[in-house]
């Protein structure tokens, strides 16, 4: 047993090179009965070739066309076999796209329930395996021999190796053929830009998905809202392996790229080998702002590795069907021993001329020491990233992994290289225009703080308000930077307050500009008409909105307005007596025994809408000692949050401040701030919040 193995081995070693140069004639050549004459002749050679056969189907019938048959050395004529025939074994190896192997031709039942029909002389041996190319069968191949058990594990092998440069031969000439008959079309098409098929995944900085392009959703198959719905709304939900959410804290801790693979799973259900340079975007200040991560399909890659690692005699089928540039170098020496044609394609270097090179000319000055490190560690899981310079002095930038082999009885690495440059532009691409949004939002911010100072500056003051009322609380909490809510105060030389609550159309830089519009001309009408009125001091602010926003008198409708608790402390005394108030959408609320009393609004804002033209209803309060009045916009009661992702509503909104309404006001507002983050919990803000009490 021991000698058999070692005489396989042994013809495994002598078939290598032979394999190599069938497969780059069968593959290179589009005269496919020149080349196959040479394939009959090489295999011949390896095996007992007594019968050999490359049958195509026609697409048109199904039949299965014998062009090329010889059998004793001789070509056969054209035979055809109906797709019917249920005693052909080139039927039953297309139909069921698995190979026949036949060591004793009695043993055929295991394949055939009719007397199984062979043309030709009667065979012992036979080995037939299907042609299929992108999952798709075209044709079969065939080897027989009149002796029993001529065809070993090792045989059986390399004719899979030759059926698989067959049938993309088969399909090379058939493209070839449509080119060449399409020629005259094809001279008038344009050359059409593809989409990258990498995949690309934006996060924040803790790793929450935001954006997946186009290339992510043909790789998997998921969009980024399936995404989050089957896995996880975190990049950290994606993977399934501790090491890699290791890796994902350590990028985000260390702020320094990681590279990892994983064995994934599309959509459909199919596995592929996913390679993800996870990258952090830094802001300004150096601190974490959002991840980039850039997936790359290498499943053909790692089927690549995987059949080098399984045999030796396995690995020229992967110098010629794998696009990546594969070179073998001397463990001891490092002269490089062997590289695929596209390795000398693509650095324009002659098969003599990289045989007198090692890995060290590959890279330039800067690299050496790294390299020289790097030159003898096995990496087959874990790329390096390197600068590689062709012959006429172009740099690529690459990946490349390293797996220890024996070649022709010596120890050496053969290196898996792939070329990166792009997927290195594409990351650039994708810095330099988040540092361009950066600088973008920058400025923009910069300007949004400093409406912010603005806006501040219209807003009472605390000074202000404990000057008139000694017990009361402002919550105001902005959405954003600026608010579209705002509190104004007035006091009059007569020692009456005028108190308002307002919430704008809108929220951020439009809610803040109308809000800064709302304080100067109530200061004006407050000031200069000497109005006590609320109601009619809403009339006016309401022309003065409308002239403002429609100076050309339209009578279209808008939406821009402002919702308004507008009230007038009447001063008597040492105290306040009563409160005169115009509600404009927004209800104001007062408690008083334990008893919440709510005044209704009218039913239109301060703006332009179907009720313009009606004025705005008066209301009074006779207050007394212990009164607790509440003015708010709608932003507490409809910020979404809770278990279910609900409002907070209205009538929760009541029940809280009945609980607390005789708690000093800066404990109840406290509470309210507490309360509202609770419910709120991961939810964004839904709009700017501002709740006012004034205690009597």
């Amino acid at each position: 047993e021991i000698e058999k193995q070692k005489e396989e081995l042994q013809l495994s070693n002598q078939n290598i090179s032979a394999l190599s140069e069938i497969g780059q004639k069968i593959t290179s050549s589009l005269n496919l009965d020149a080349v196959l004459e040479k394939v009959y002749s090489s295999v011949n050679e390896m095996m007992d070739g007594f019968g050999f056969g490359i049958g195509t189907i026609n697409t048109e019938n199904g039949n299965i066309e014998y062009n090329f048959y010889i059998e004793d050395g001789k070509r056969i004529d054209r035979l055809i076999i109906a797709r019917n025939n249920p005693g052909s074994f080139s039927v039953w190896c297309v139909d069921n796209l698995q190979e026949v192997h036949l060591n004793e031709f009695e043993d055929y039942s295991k394949y055939l329930k009719e007397d199984a029909l062979l043309f030709g002389t009667r065979t012992e041996s036979l080995c037939m395996i299907p042609l299929i190319i992108e999952k798709k069968c075209i044709g079969v191949i065939q080897v027989k021999s009149q002796k029993k058990n001529a065809y070993s594990l090792q045989h059986i092998e390399m004719l899979r190796s030759i059926a698989s440069y067959t049938a993309i031969a088969l399909a090379n000439a058939q493209v070839f053929k449509i080119i060449t008959e399409a020629k005259a079309e094809l001279e008038k098409l344009s050359i059409v830009a593809q989409k990258t098929d990498n995949g690309v995944i934006i996060c924040d900085a803790k790793g929450n998905l935001e954006w997946v392009n186009e290339g992510f959703s043909r790789m998997t198959g998921f969009t980024l809202n399936e995404i989050k719905e089957k896995f996880g709304h975190n990049l950290n939900d994606i993977s399934f392996n501790s090491e890699i959410k290791k890796l994902l804290r350590e990028c985000m801790e260390t702020k320094h790229s990681v590279f990892y693979e994983e064995l994934n799973k599309t959509k459909d259900g199919r596995e592929i080998w996913v390679h993800t340079s996870l990258t952090p975007i830094l802001d300004e200040n150096g601190e974490l702002k959002k991840l980039v991560a850039i997936d790359s399909d290498i499943s053909e890659m790692k089927k690549a590795e995987s059949a080098l690692k399984r045999s030796e005699e396995q690995y020229r089928i992967l110098f010629d069907r794998n696009g990546d540039f594969i070179f073998i170098y001397d463990k001891a020496t490092h002269f490089i021993l062997d590289c695929n044609q596209t390795f000398i394609d693509v650095y324009g270097y002659t098969k003599e001329e990289i045989k007198k090179m090692t890995p060290f000319d590959l890279h330039p000055m800067e690299e050496q020491n790294f390299v020289a490190l790097n030159i003898d560690v096995e990496s087959p899981e874990i790329a390096n990233y390197y600068t590689h310079i062709t012959k006429n002095g172009k740099h690529l930038q690459v990946e490349a992994r390293s797996v220890e082999i024996e070649f022709n009885s010596r120890h050496a690495w053969l290196v898996i290289v792939r070329d990166v440059t792009e997927r290195k532009k594409s990351e650039e691409q994708i810095r330099r225009q988040h540092d361009l949004i950066e600088a973008k939002n920058k400025d923009i911010t910069d300007s949004i703080n400093y409406a912010k100072r603005i806006q501040s500056a219209t807003l009472a003051t605390d000074a202000q308000l404990k000057n008139c009322f000694k017990d009361h609380f402002v919550l105001f909490r902005p959405r954003d930077i600026v608010s579209g809510d705002f509190y104004w105060m007035h006091k009059a030389d007569n020692g009456n307050v005028f108190l308002a609550t307002a919430d704008c159309t809108g929220h951020g830089v439009p809610g803040a500009i109308m809000s800064v519009i709302g304080t100067t001309k109530l200061e004006e009408i407050v000031s200069h008409r000497n109005t006590e009125n609320p109601a009619e001091a809403l009339n006016f602010l309401r022309k003065e909105i409308i002239e403002l926003l429609n100076p050309e008198g339209a009578l279209e409708e808008t939406d821009d307005g402002i919702d308004m608790v507008l009230c007038n402390f009447i001063l008597n005394g040492n105290g306040y007596a009563k409160v005169d108030f115009a509600c404009a959408k927004n209800p104001l609320w007062l408690i008083r025994e334990n008893k919440l009393i709510e005044f209704l609004p009218d039913k239109f804002c301060v703006g332009m809408d179907h009720a313009s033209q009606e004025s705005f209803t008066r209301q009074s309060i006779d207050l007394v000692s212990g009164d607790v009045v509440y003015t708010f916009s709608d932003g507490y009661a409809d910020q979404l949050g809770g278990p279910k992702g609900k409002k907070f509503k209205s009538k929760v909104f009541q029940e809280l401040l009945l609980t607390i309404h005789k708690l000093p006001m800066e404990e109840q507002k406290n509470i309210l701030a507490e309360s509202m983050s609770a419910w709120q919990g991961e939810y964004m803000q839904t709009d700017d919040i501002c709740v006012i009490g004034v205690c009597i």
